[in-house]
This record gives C-alpha cells, sequence and structure tokens, in this order.
C-alpha cells in the first residue's frame, strides 16, 4: 500500500450503546477510506450489543473482536488497550454512539500527511438521540487551520478540550504509545490531557468542515458526569497538570478561575447542592474571583 493510503487501526470501544452501534459500524464500513482495520472493544455491556457485534464478525476489516470478563471501569483504559493492539501507524477512536460522513477518514488521513501531524480532527455536527442535526459545534474553527502542538495547546486547549470529540481525530500510534500514562486513571477529562499530551510531540491540523457526527443526549456519560461534579474535579487536575508543565498563561489561568467561580455561584450546573460545594472546594477558589 502506498505511502499516502496508511493503514488506519479503527477502534470501536463500546459500553450498552446497542441501540447505536450498528449505524456507527456502518459508518464505518461504508467510508471512501478502504485502507483500515476495526477493533471492536466490548467493555462488558449488559444490552444486546454482542449480538450486533456478532452481525459483522466475518467482515474482513474486522481484525479483533474482544468482550471483557469484566468493566474496565474507564473508557480510557479501553482506548489504550485498542492502541496496542493497532496494526496501523494512524489511529481512529470511533466512538460507539457517534457517526460521520462517508468522506471524513479519507479527509482526515490527506490533511494529516499534508501537514505532517501528530493528530488532525474535523469539526463535529452535533447529534440527538434520533439523528437529527443540531448545531455545528467549536465555532473558534471556522475555517481549516495548522499549528505547532504548542501553539495549539495555549491558543486552544488550557481553558477546555476543544477537540470535544475523539470520534473526530485520527492520530499517531507511535505519539499515542510514547505519552504519559495518567490519562487512564481518568473517567471523563482523560481526553482532555490526552490531546495536550499528543499535541506537545507534533503538528496538529483541523478541518473546519463538519464532518463527524456527535451524538449528545440526556443518558450519555458526559452529561451525568457533569451533572454528578466530575467533569469538573476531573479538570482541576488537567489544569493544575497545565500550570505546573507552563503551558498556560497567567491571563488564561485567571480566566479559568473567573469562569469556574461564575458557573459555581449563578449556574445551576449541579444535580444538588452537595455537588455544588464539592466541586467548590475541589477548585479551592479565591473568594475575590466571586465578586468581579
Amino acid at each position: 500500500m502506498r505511502k499516502d493510503k496508511p493503514l488506519v487501526s479503527i477502534i470501536i470501544p463500546n459500553y450498552n450503546h446497542a441501540d447505536y452501534l450498528e449505524e456507527r459500524i456502518r459508518s464505518i464500513l461504508n467510508q471512501t477510506y478502504t485502507n483500515y482495520e476495526i477493533i471492536i472493544l466490548d467493555d462488558r455491556s449488559t444490552d444486546n450489543s454482542i449480538e450486533i457485534i456478532n452481525k459483522f464478525r466475518d467482515n474482513s476489516h474486522i481484525s479483533n473482536i474482544i468482550i471483557n470478563e469484566e468493566n474496565s471501569g474507564s473508557p480510557f483504559k479501553q482506548w489504550f488497550k485498542g492502541i496496542s493492539l493497532a496494526k496501523g501507524d494512524l489511529i481512529w477512536i470511533a466512538e460507539c454512539d457517534d457517526s460521520c460522513e462517508l468522506c471524513m477518514l479519507e479527509r482526515l488521513v490527506d490533511t494529516y500527511l499534508k501537514y505532517n501531524c501528530v493528530y488532525a480532527f474535523s469539526r463535529s455536527m452535533v447529534i440527538d438521540s434520533k439523528g437529527t442535526k443540531q448545531y455545528i459545534s467549536q465555532r473558534h474553527f471556522k475555517k481549516d487551520i495548522h499549528l505547532s502542538g504548542d501553539k495549539f495547546i495555549r491558543k486552544f486547549l488550557c481553558i477546555s478540550n476543544t477537540v470535544r470529540n475523539a470520534s473526530s481525530v485520527i492520530f499517531s500510534k507511535n505519539a499515542a504509545l510514547c505519552i504519559n500514562k495518567e490519562f487512564m486513571t481518568y473517567h471523563e477529562s482523560g481526553d482532555w490531557i490526552f490531546w495536550i499530551e499528543m499535541a506537545r510531540l507534533g503538528n496538529v491540523a483541523v478541518i473546519s468542515s463538519p464532518l463527524n457526527l456527535f451524538r449528545r443526549y440526556s443518558e450519555t456519560n458526559t452529561s451525568i458526569a457533569s451533572k454528578n461534579g466530575l467533569t469538573d474535579i476531573e479538570d482541576k487536575r488537567v489544569f493544575d497538570y497545565m500550570i505546573a508543565n507552563n503551558l498556560i498563561s497567567n491571563n488564561y489561568i485567571f480566566i479559568k478561575k473567573k469562569r469556574m467561580a461564575k458557573k459555581l455561584l449563578f449556574y445551576n450546573a449541579y444535580e444538588n447542592e452537595e455537588v455544588r460545594l464539592k466541586v467548590k472546594k475541589a477548585w479551592n477558589i479565591p473568594s475575590f474571583y466571586f465578586t468581579i
């Protein structure tokens, strides 16, 4: 296979998403880019996910199907398992409840190679549980860009995770195997620290077209973790990491703390007062931030 058509290892980590899993798999099998393998990792689903997976067991693109005997407890452990199994130089983590435009992988590979990237991603079209298009996310990226990883971190990753959704990204397997594995200790914000660590190793490119279809609905793990405070508590770990590694300016430190203070003070963002106070304690924001 030519160097401009590298093998892409597509990892589908699944847990109890049988309702969307067949659509996810077919969105991959119908891609215009065809040099890929599929690794399906089921994290001990209790729905009929295995029945769906078995429909595709004999497809020639599927190289591995691994069904955990026990739930791993973290999606990022599943990420690393898939990366370790991958035969390709490029990785695509195709989340089981998302979908995509059929040209997405081809566009991403072309962009990745053109700019010698460590990862490349597209903007996302947010869809609901029924697949209805809602809005285009990531307004920061209204045109295609490519930057050194250091510049990308300081401009786009220091306040929040603007990559948003792993399903929109292809990345270097070798780089992923080299970075610190602390991201696996997270439950929610491991992707943010993962993209920061990866960007430190090379260039990043963004396609402004919304080629990824990112499913958001009230029952997602992300939505639940936002309400129970876990996301904000883990985000504090990422924030501390960036400060310790001089990846965030004093101005952005101020902005981030001010935003968190506003959220804690004015927004009904959590499921109850106990959770709000737990997040407030984790961030330990000086009182004057609540008055400006």
